[in-house]
């Protein structure tokens, strides 16, 4: 594995590069690390993924876990007729 002069990017073989990721969890609050291998031409296709990689984690949907007790109610009574 060579270093490159890119933060969290190293070239493990031709064509493919370990990029890392750490930001912040939305859902939890804490410091999240991703490392992923992927395949690129050269290290700016690289940077690129990487990128995209630390937008998708940013941005991550995070979908309420609390279920109100009128939704609660209706899931119950649905199964309760069934």
């Amino acid at each position: 594995m060579s270093k490159s002069n890119r933060p969290g990017i190293r070239r493990v073989d031709n064509n493919k590069f370990r990029i890392r990721v750490t930001a912040i969890d939305p859902e939890t609050g804490r410091r999240k690390e991703i490392d992923r291998v992927v395949t690129a031409a050269n290290i700016n296709e690289a940077v690129k993924a990487q990128v995209a990689l630390r937008d998708e984690l940013r941005t991550a949907v995070v979908e309420p876990n609390r279920v109100t007790l009128e939704a609660y109610a209706r899931r119950w009574l649905e199964k309760k007729e069934a």
